[in-house]
């Protein structure tokens, strides 16, 4: 049904949004959430055909400046993002005197409701933070501190993939503080010690909280809980969190030493940005703790060698009749590398696109992954047959990567910064076009290019690895 009412009906606020309201192009399904500053309403866009969710600013708080300054802000700092790690904004409007703004539908569960099941593996713990870090890398580098990062506030979608929203409480720089004096914006318990003393936070501030998620989801127990608000707040700033071994067992020591840096009460012995505890998060993935961290990690190995032999016995059987293009091989997500685009010097007389090409290549090469690395024959292979050399353009790279059966295309770019060169690398998914991540890294291309090339490695192995695992730890079905 339409609702529409006067400019100077001042009753139109209170206009209730029921099943089939027709909000422009939007028609409510149901309402599917509520919090302390939002209604949530699951909605059709009838022009795109698609399922999004609706916030609506609620009722009591739609004649309040400060409230209706700070849902807005909350849509701008939120739409200002790009990242498959943050919920996208579509748009920000006005319903009968309700501002309202819709974002994508997210088909999962909140953080918290995947915390209550306890399912979730230590690998599958680190896989999710690690995420999370990615998103919080794009939302610092756009001068956006969150300062409500907490389980409600990130939902994961049946991929496995972790999504953070709401940034009602978001500090962004260059705007007015909306914070009224006196009062301390974010969650007790998730807080970091100088949020809770009042104090002005930066990124760091938002690394602390993530720490405190990171231990929740392990030890399935926040670690600052206490009887009351109060206590908790006074824990926060003073107490030192029980050891995570105590709550789970087969915790690496060196996850606990990240866990226990994240959570420093001195900001400058903390994380100082989030890139830096998602390297280390990825390298103690990459160290093998899977199997051994989740509760049924024996069973799982047991079954891998089974079903290995039961493949081998089958290729047997073929009489190795199964080409490098075959559908075992497919099995595995194929990722091809093309040469680096060198802006320093375009025509790339010393050929560092193509050695930064091949350093990357042999370094994601190098150890047995759930992702397999086309090899550069095969690329030099299509490149000729195609009549192209060098650094390609994006359409021409992807067609290659297509012919190879990629499902991912690397491609990386070196620019000159004058004192330091700077790195980076794209990460594009090859059914879409669409590039999933971007790393980039900075310093002396002479001297560092091994190391330089090492830190894109792990970031982009990790992210690789967060791709390709199956997000089995997570029920969809509701929690009591």
């Amino acid at each position: 049904m339409s609702l529409d009412h006067s400019p100077e009906d001042i009753t139109r606020s209170y206009v209730p949004l029921l099943k089939d309201t027709i909000i422009g192009h939007y028609r409510i399904i149901d309402k599917i959430g509520a919090g302390g500053m939002g209604e949530v309403y699951l909605a059709e866009d009838t022009e795109l055909n698609r399922k999004v969710a609706l916030k609506f600013l609620p009722l009591h708080l739609c004649q309040d400046a400060d409230c209706r300054a700070r849902f807005k802000r909350e849509a701008q700092a939120a739409a200002k993002l790009n990242h498959p790690n943050i919920v996208t904004i579509h748009e920000v409007s006005e319903f009968n005197g309700r501002p309202f703004f819709a974002m994508e539908h997210i088909e999962g569960l909140s953080l918290r409701e995947v915390i209550k099941q306890g399912k979730l593996s230590v690998t599958g713990a680190i896989t999710l933070t690690v995420q999370l870090c990615d998103g919080l890398q794009e939302a610092h580098a756009a001068g956006i501190i969150h300062r409500d990062i907490k389980p409600s506030n990130i939902i994961v979608d049946r991929k496995g993939q972790a999504k953070l929203l709401d940034f009602g409480l978001a500090a962004i720089k260059g705007s007015d503080k909306l914070t009224r004096t006196g009062s301390t914006p974010g969650t007790v318990g998730y807080m970091s010690p100088e949020q809770a003393r009042g104090e002005e936070v930066d990124a760091r501030s938002d690394l602390f909280s993530l720490g405190v998620v990171l231990y929740e989801i392990i030890a399935g127990r926040a670690p600052f809980k206490a009887e009351s608000v109060e206590a908790t707040r006074i824990k926060t700033i003073e107490a030192i969190p029980e050891p995570l071994a105590r709550y789970k067992s087969n915790v690496p020591d060196r996850l606990q030493e990240i866990v226990s840096k994240a959570l420093a009460k001195n900001k400058e012995q903390r994380y100082q940005h989030s890139d830096d505890l998602a390297i280390d998060l990825r390298a103690v993935k990459l160290s093998g703790i899977s199997s051994s961290a989740s509760f049924f990690g024996q069973k799982r190995i047991l079954l891998w060698f089974v079903t290995l032999f039961l493949l081998t016995v089958i290729v047997i059987a073929l009489g190795y009749g199964i080409s490098f293009d075959g559908s075992i091989a497919d099995s595995f997500a194929r990722v091809t590398i093309m040469p680096f685009e060198n802006t320093v010097d375009p025509s790339d007389a010393l050929g560092l696109g193509k050695k930064a090409m091949m350093v990357l290549h042999e370094k994601l090469s190098q150890t047995a992954h759930s992702f397999k690395v086309v090899s550069r024959e095969r690329l030099y292979g299509i490149s000729d047959s195609l009549g192209l050399a060098g650094h390609l353009p994006p359409a021409k790279a992807n067609q290659i990567s297509k012919i190879a059966h990629a499902k991912w295309l690397i491609t990386g770019t070196i620019l000159d910064t004058s004192a330091i060169t700077e790195i980076s690398v794209d990460l594009i998914d090859c059914t879409t076009d669409c590039v999933d991540v971007h790393y980039r890294v900075v310093g002396d291309l002479g001297q560092q290019m091994p190391q330089l090339m090492d830190e894109l490695a792990l970031k982009l192995r990790g992210r690789l690895g967060d791709l390709s695992e199956a997000p089995d730890y997570i029920n969809l079905s509701p929690v009591n």
